[in-house]
């Protein structure tokens, strides 16, 4: 009987270390993506803001305003 005690023991454990290496890894999946997302969110802002400066800075400019005039006829 203490040998049964035994291995029911031993196959809780390991059946306890399985499930928290599968939480583990499934954790840090989670964890890579949410990484993964915020880097692309930051990159299209970063591209977002460069876009805003160059159309802020054209504006500025009146050489660069009357290039870009589709109403233009030269």
């Amino acid at each position: 009987m203490t040998r049964l005690c035994l291995y029911l023991a031993l196959g809780a454990a390991a059946v306890l270390a399985l499930a928290g290496a599968w939480h583990q890894a499934k954790q840090s999946g989670r964890d890579a993506a949410r990484a993964e997302q915020a880097d692309i969110i930051a990159r299209k802002l970063n591209d977002a803001t460069m876009a805003d400066d160059a159309h802020a800075r054209c504006l500025a400019d009146p050489a660069c305003r009357l290039s870009n005039d589709g109403f233009r006829r030269d």
